[in-house]
């Protein structure tokens, strides 16, 4: 019995408007094992109408969960409970594949022999709103070192990576514990500079995929939730802790420099100190246990200080402002 070197997974909720494109587009791959695993997060819209058509082709399988799990829970469930495939894509259903020979380039560098620990490529980022198409050019070709792609990490503009054309081993995402924190909507940049830091890199040139920009993109919400800014943190806390052992004292500043770590660390806290002295006196403490050296860079500095002295000063106008805050919107 053969089985499929990579699984193709779409997670989707309610864009069966958009969903078509995206199957349509992993079928149109060329001389490639793949399945695909597409993970409804119960949708409520006519998702089951799209994906009927292509259940007579064997490489589709559908899974519908009975109540939405969020998003990372969604994506934990598919890769480590639903896959076959010894490596994974986790393809929003609002992206698709633009190269149809992207697959077999992957499985190709996978058994080059050159100890590839993750495959990702150059694509198109396509704003909705503006309707404006943004090629994202990477300064690497073919394989390279992941410590090299660790560190351009923040870097490269408009962005780094796209996570539809992003191949991880599932292997490896286990080991690393992958998507284990419903809040953290971060967690795939995690894995992917973790993996990064395990191995050579294969990045494929050219116009490969897709990735969607609209408002509807949940990443957007996470400065508007206190719950997912804090979580959003493990982002850089969980790599920060697992990077120590591989990378030099040096390339770690670096690395937090290029990523304005010390900044999103603040405006958490601060945005914590803004709610409620104690919701923000746990945060500290919360972030201080996973490693005190990032909380205290960023805590001890005086623009910090100071930023947190106004809002203790000023905390019983912090609701007025709020509310005339929305009001204005």
């Amino acid at each position: 019995m053969s089985f499929p070197k990579i699984s193709v997974i779409i997670p989707t909720y309610n864009r069966a408007s958009y969903l078509d494109q995206t199957i349509s587009s992993v079928l149109s791959q060329k001389n490639a094992a793949f399945e695909v695993i597409i993970s409804d997060n119960c949708s409520q819209d006519n998702t089951e109408d799209v994906v009927k058509k292509y259940l007579s082709d064997s490489r589709v399988k559908y899974f519908k969960n009975s109540v939405n799990v969020g998003m990372v829970k969604n994506w934990r469930e598919a890769v480590y409970k639903r896959t076959n495939a010894e490596w994974f894509i986790i393809l929003s259903d609002d992206d698709y594949f633009i190269n149809d020979n992207y697959l077999e380039n992957v499985i190709d560098y996978i058994n080059s022999g050159e100890n590839v620990v993750l495959v990702y490529g150059e694509g198109l980022i396509l704003d909705e709103t503006t309707k404006k198409t943004t090629f994202l050019s990477l300064p690497f070709d073919g394989v390279v070192s992941g410590v090299d792609v660790f560190m351009s990490r923040g870097t490269i503009k408009p962005q780094d990576a796209t996570l539809c054309n992003m191949v991880f081993n599932k292997k490896i995402a286990i080991q690393l514990d992958a998507f284990s924190n419903p809040d953290n909507l971060s967690c795939d940049s995690e894995l992917y500079l973790k993996t990064a830091l395990l191995g050579n890199v294969a990045v494929i040139k050219g116009e490969n995929s897709v990735y969607r920009f609209h408002p509807g993109n949940l990443v957007k919400t996470i400065s508007s939730s206190a719950p997912l800014r804090l979580g959003n943190l493990d982002f850089i806390f969980s790599t920060y802790n697992f990077a120590k052992e591989k990378i030099s004292s040096n390339q770690l500043r670096i690395f937090l420099n290029n990523i304005n770590a010390v900044k999103a660390i603040q405006g958490c806290l601060l945005n914590m100190a803004c709610i409620d002295k104690d919701e923000y006196l746990k945060c500290k403490n919360n972030l201080f246990d996973k490693n005190s050296y990032l909380v205290d860079l960023a805590t001890n500095a005086n623009s910090f200080k100071i930023k947190l002295f106004m809002i203790n000063k000023f905390s019983a106008l912090l609701p007025i402002y709020f509310y005339v805050k929305r009001a204005l919107k």
